[in-house]
């Protein structure tokens, strides 16, 4: 995606050796990941709620087989994006520290060190010409996959709209000035990525804490209303555990039904874990992934209350 997106990082991975000393199991693996890498510690955990779900095994790192998913090795753009993450030499996984480099390049990044990082995409930083801009094309729009003609036309005026050069072809030049062009916010929707949503953020400082140790950097604090007040709204992987211990001592199935669950959905999980532990925790895990800001401490006392679980609300906020 770039040198800049190289340098960066490989100035995470300058600690390589240093997480080979812990894995997932050991309780500073958070920790120790938000002091090599510069992030918050909500941060690290949040992103690595997102590692596990791309197929991050036991020892924290993303296994040659899980970039044969269909997902992934069906989807070029998907494909071009995780190969520019280094890779093990020996064994060609992932580490987790190497992913974290990855995502805070995104996060930190000028917008247009991320159009750039992205024209690199395309067609592996060489100019894009027609053919490749139909490819491009069908995957943005899939209604028009089946209509060569539509798409050709399409790509046709793009080229000679965008291509400066008259080449048939647009070069990295020609793509930032045609994309920095675009709309503010359709700009802001495509490259304004960020660890933590800004709806989810408050009182985190302008820049970020260097690599300062996570008990010294300010935190991120979540909250779903006044975020200046009252505890974290932020539903960590500690609170779902507690819930999940409490949870499997009764009946879970009417909060997974709250949560949104359908029966089939519940079924699917059945069949997929076989431990209730694990079941229980998977679907408190993806509720709160997938439901983004509104999943809160608040939100999911409420469901519990509301399904007579008293005793289960009381240990979210530790009482």
């Amino acid at each position: 995606m770039g040198q800049a997106f190289t340098s960066g990082v490989d100035a995470v991975e300058d600690n390589r050796e240093e997480e080979i000393e812990t894995d997932p199991r050991k309780g500073n693996w958070i920790t120790k990941h938000a002091t090599w890498s510069g992030l918050s510690i909500v941060e690290v955990e949040r992103l690595w709620l997102r590692f596990k779900q791309l197929g991050a095994n036991r020892d924290g790192v993303l296994p040659e087989e899980a970039f044969q998913q269909p997902a992934i090795s069906e989807d070029a753009f998907v494909r071009n994006i995780l190969n520019r993450i280094p890779r093990d030499i020996e064994n060609n996984s992932t580490t987790f520290l190497s992913f974290l480099g990855a995502m805070k390049w995104v996060d930190t990044s000028s917008r247009e060190d991320k159009i750039k990082a992205a024209f690199g995409l395309f067609n592996h930083g060489k100019p894009i010409d027609e053919e490749i801009l139909k490819k491009i094309l069908k995957r943005v729009y899939p209604e028009l996959a089946k209509n060569e003609v539509e798409v050709s036309r399409m790509a046709s005026l793009m080229i000679k709209k965008i291509g400066e050069t008259k080449k048939g072809e647009i070069n990295e030049n020609e793509f930032v000035y045609w994309v920095s062009q675009l709309p503010r916010e359709t700009l802001e929707h495509l490259f304004d990525f960020h660890v933590i949503p800004p709806s989810m953020m408050a009182n985190e400082p302008q820049s970020r804490a260097g690599t300062r140790p996570p008990s010294e950097r300010p935190q991120t604090q979540l909250t779903e209303s006044d975020p200046g007040e009252g505890p974290s709204q932020y539903l960590t992987d500690e609170i779902l555990t507690k819930v999940t211990e409490q949870l499997c001592k009764q009946d879970w199935e009417p909060v997974a039904n709250r949560l949104g669950y359908m029966q089939k959905d519940i079924k699917t999980y059945r069949r997929k874990y076989k431990a209730k532990q694990q079941l229980v925790f998977q679907l408190l895990q993806d509720w709160r992934d997938q439901s983004g800001p509104s999943a809160t401490t608040s939100s999911l006392e409420e469901i519990l209350r509301q399904c007579n679980l008293n005793d289960t609300a009381d240990i979210i906020y530790g009482t």
